[in-house]
């Protein structure tokens, strides 16, 4: 169950980054698409902590643009930040994901 949830939270990472590049080209965004792709290769490589680095990560680019996003009424950004911070959760506090990555 570890490593199917470990694919889905990475392939979720590099379906956000098409998905943002094709809403609005940018550097910041072919990034994000690059991150997603390399999280994955780490993923199955079982880097060590690298599901806390990324869980960091992702909360700390939801906290970065919560507000903008809630006063600007950025719903599908919301809810794209909502889906980040379960992955976050699930990345530190699964069982079953700390398991297939210290394996």
């Amino acid at each position: 169950m570890g490593k199917k949830l470990v694919n889905v939270i990475g392939l979720w990472l590099i379906v956000k980054g098409v998905l943002n590049l094709i809403l609005s080209f940018s550097v910041g965004n072919v990034i994000s698409l690059i991150f997603g792709v390399a999280v994955m290769c780490m993923f199955n490589m079982k880097v060590p902590y690298i599901n806390y680095i990324v869980a960091v990560i992702l909360i700390v680019i939801v906290c970065k643009n919560l507000l903008y996003n809630i006063s600007h009424g950025q719903i599908l950004y919301l809810i794209e930040g909502v889906l980040d911070a379960v992955c976050a959760y699930l990345l530190c506090v699964n069982r079953d994901v700390k398991e297939y990555l210290t394996k």
